[in-house]
């Protein structure tokens, strides 16, 4: 019969923490709600939908044509904190980048949150870490992805703590 070794502490703890996407959102707009453009938010697989209405993006000819701005976020990866996703398009046929300027105009992007050019698409980067710092530090997350519709984040805890007001 085999005996179990004993554990020790581990040198440094880890979490690992899955929300179902909905929930990720819940928690992530309590303090601030989405702007008024953005009608909805969703995910399936890894990738996050985005509808936006059209009302304050696209000058006044252009929206009767687009009844709805519709944004795919393709996640790409995560690392030193920032989770980068492709931004993908099809309003009017128009590739995103056409775009661009006058969603990142209409929807100012919180503290964070950049948009930079990327090899096929644009590329949507949000400093997760820097986000989560304002709220809590000790926490440092080592991972962060999109799974079948779930955020998954696995983090170093180490004295966490409330940041002074």
């Amino acid at each position: 019969m085999l005996t179990p070794e004993p554990c020790g502490p581990l040198e440094v703890p880890i979490a690992q923490l899955v929300l179902p996407f909905p929930e990720a959102l819940a928690l992530a707009t309590a303090d601030k709600p989405l702007p008024p453009p953005v009608e909805r938010v969703s995910c399936s697989g890894s990738t996050v939908h985005v509808t936006l209405n059209p009302e304050a993006l696209l000058p006044r000819p252009l929206r009767a044509l687009a009844p709805r701005v519709r944004l795919e976020l393709h996640y790409l990866g995560f690392a030193a904190g920032v989770v980068s996703f492709s931004l993908v398009s099809s309003v009017l046929a128009l590739p995103i980048h056409r775009l661009l300027n006058l969603l990142t105009a209409a929807i100012p992007l919180p503290p964070g949150v950049s948009v930079h050019k990327g090899a096929a698409a644009p590329e949507l980067r949000v400093d997760v870490q820097a986000l989560l710092n304002r709220q809590l530090s000790g926490v440092t997350l080592t991972e962060l992805y999109l799974h079948d519709g779930d955020v998954v984040m696995v983090a170093r805890i180490d004295n966490v703590r409330r940041p002074p007001a």
